[in-house]
């Protein structure tokens, strides 16, 4: 096989350089516009991830004050009545009092009482 050997070759007249630094300056500024695009993607997908974290937390909590709320009625009215009120099935209830009441009662605030009085 046969060696090649790469030589550096520069267009022989001024107006051939000029043309081809200035292409050299087009491209470096076209690669960097990549780049800061990439980097301007990167930041939109940090902040979408950021917002729904947050909206994550407040689909948890109000899905915990949910969960109080429904317990709160079985406790009241008592399972199958709760169950015929809000037309949910008794076993959704009864897992909703299970993670109501296996969750600390400071982590949702219920406007009540430890003795079930009412906050004034």
């Amino acid at each position: 096989m046969a060696r090649v050997t790469r030589t550096r070759r520069l267009p022989a007249d001024e107006h051939a350089r000029e043309r081809l630094r200035a292409a050299q300056q087009r491209e470096s500024a076209a690669v960097a516009a990549v780049y800061a695009a990439n980097d301007n993607v990167a930041a939109a997908q940090r902040r979408l991830a950021e917002a729904i974290v947050a909206h994550e937390h407040t689909i948890n909590d109000a899905t915990k004050r949910l969960q109080h709320a429904q317990a709160e009625l079985v406790a009241v009215s008592g399972l199958d009545r709760a169950a015929l009120l809000l037309a949910e099935p008794k076993t959704a209830l009864r897992a909703a009092c299970k993670t109501a009441n296996d969750r600390p009662s400071s982590t949702v605030s219920t406007g009540r009482t430890a003795d079930g009085a009412a906050n004034r």
